[in-house]
């Protein structure tokens, strides 16, 4: 079988010495982390097709690092790069694994060598790619979803009924959120209290919101924490979604509240939310897949997403 390639070499640090993978400062060793940890995730999120026979490889001679396989694998791997490049990509991951890679390419001066290199045809470099290119960003949304999640709070004043909802009354607004019958039996022991709740709302033209339940809380501060992080998220630019993401799960994270993060994740189990962002989101939260607070609703995403592409996820 033909392999090809992509290789990413580190060939002089920024004084001109060169350099060996068994001896770098300090200053080559992080660039080369960041190579291999970007090309690392980059192919890990490949579909599965896509990266059978796929290699990443470390040699030494310089700092040389490569990902190799079938030759169809690299064209497609190259093929998404080049989606990349052009601000085509709808993938906040991908994308960011990429402008990691463009950040330390364009930010010092050590010497590097970029190239697809393939058997059949000729070594393509692209070095000057990563140099010359603005910073590597996501295809700019498509057309809004039609349900956006609502941060709601009230007296519960009712609840019950064939096709199971509850009502919330605050002030003399009142909202009917619909429910399934497990989260109807939770709700009614608040019956008569103030409560709060997440809810996805879609606007009914000339009628009253139609709500379908997410979450209930009892703690107000992290109701108010998430609704904080959802007022800024819905007005981020793709390119600063992942990273937004990223801190904020990664906060929780450090606290080791499972339980908050699991809840976290709760707010993004609809099929309206994008396809890149619960990637994103099963990416952040991959070491925890076997925990039990956490796997009953990271499986829930990834069936999402799994409906909207039409094929399973590894």
């Amino acid at each position: 079988m033909t392999t090809s390639k992509f290789e990413l070499i580190i060939k002089n640090d920024s004084h001109g010495k060169e350099v060996e993978l068994d001896e770098m400062s300090l200053e080559t060793a992080k660039s080369f982390k960041v190579f291999l940890d970007s090309l690392i995730n980059i192919v890990d999120n490949m579909p599965a097709e896509n990266k059978a026979g796929v290699s990443i490889q470390i040699k030494k001679g310089s700092a040389y690092l490569a990902i190799e396989g079938p030759e169809n694998n690299i064209q497609s791997f190259e093929n998404n790069f080049d989606k990349v490049i052009k601000n085509e990509a709808r993938d906040k991951d991908l994308v960011h694994q990429w402008r990691n890679i463009q950040e330390v390419i364009s930010a010092n001066g050590i010497t590097y060598e970029v190239n697809f290199v393939y058997t059949k045809k000729e070594k393509r470099s692209v070095l000057e790619t990563f140099k010359t290119s603005k910073p590597f960003k996501v295809k700019q949304k498509r057309n809004a979803s039609e349900f956006t999640l609502s941060f709601l709070s009230g007296k519960l004043i009712a609840i019950g009924g064939v096709n199971p909802n509850f009502h919330l009354l605050n002030s003399d607004l009142e909202s009917i959120i619909q429910c399934d019958e497990t989260s109807a039996k939770r709700i009614n022991s608040f019956l008569y209290n103030e409560i709060l709740v997440t809810a996805w709302c879609k606007k009914v033209p000339g009628g009253k919101p139609y709500y379908i339940f997410n979450d209930i809380y009892t703690n107000l501060n992290q109701f108010v924490s998430f609704r904080d992080f959802f007022q800024k998220f819905h007005y981020k630019s793709d390119n600063q979604e992942f990273e937004a993401l990223h801190d904020f799960t990664k906060s929780i994270i450090s606290d080791g509240n499972l339980g908050l993060l699991a809840k976290f994740l709760r707010l993004f189990n609809h099929n309206s939310v994008e396809t890149a962002t619960l990637k994103s989101l099963l990416l952040l939260t991959k070491s925890f897949k076997r925990e039990p607070e956490i796997k009953d609703i990271r499986n829930s995403l990834m069936e999402i997403i799994e409906k909207k592409m039409g094929k399973k996820l590894n």
